[in-house]
């Protein structure tokens, strides 16, 4: 978890593409503009960009780590800092990411804004 988040800070996707099964998906946020299920490494390159690409700069940091019950799902408990590239403006957002792994590469990774939402998902598997 540590080498995505590293990755992703520092946008290489090179480094990123090995951990994800190309088949992976990325599920955003409900109430978000970026929501959606975006599957197979083209369309969660493509999101993990765009998410990028409003933020002269940004960065995401772990809290914390949390397992299933069962051992098969994690949550990721992390804080993503940025600054707007247009208005400069700084933002912190709280969220949780429930993590699917087979073989030690994600097939999937849901974002949740509240920690009731993630452990529920993370239970559910």
């Amino acid at each position: 978890m540590e080498r995505a988040f590293e990755a992703f800070n520092r946008k290489d996707w090179e480094m990123l593409e090995p951990l994800w099964d190309p088949d992976g998906e990325i599920v955003g946020p409900e109430a978000w503009p970026e929501s959606g299920t975006f599957s197979g490494w083209p369309a969660v390159l493509a999101q993990f960009k765009r998410l990028k690409d409003s933020w002269a700069d940004d960065r995401a940091e772990i809290v914390e780590h949390s397992n299933s019950r069962s051992g098969g799902r994690l949550c990721t408990h992390f804080r993503w800092f940025g600054r707007g590239e247009a208005s400069g403006l700084e933002s912190e957002t709280e969220m949780w990411m429930v993590s699917d792994f087979r073989s030690d590469r994600f097939v999937r990774a849901q974002y949740f804004g509240d920690r009731a939402s993630a452990a529920t998902a993370l239970e559910e598997g």
